[in-house]
């Protein structure tokens, strides 16, 4: 639940900023990346545990800078 929950969130911002054909292709991306990960777990278990604070970070940082997007920019006018 926890992947489903910042990688959901990661996708849905990614499928806002890309053209219909690419945005289609996020799934077959998602899918792909979360077998390998399952097969990464599956040989080397402690590595998993690195994946679930990924996720924690992604999810806690994911949209935080929403607003902040190009506030650096916005001072070199």
């Amino acid at each position: 639940l926890l992947a489903f929950a910042s990688a959901g969130a990661l996708l849905g911002r990614a499928r806002r900023r890309l053209d219909a054909s690419a945005a289609g292709l996020l799934p077959v991306y998602a899918d792909g990346l979360a077998l390998a990960l399952a097969g990464v777990a599956i040989l080397f278990p402690p590595l998993a545990f690195v994946a679930i604070a990924g996720f924690v970070l992604l999810l806690i940082r994911g949209g935080r800078g929403e607003g902040e997007k190009y506030a650096g920019l916005r001072s070199l006018r």
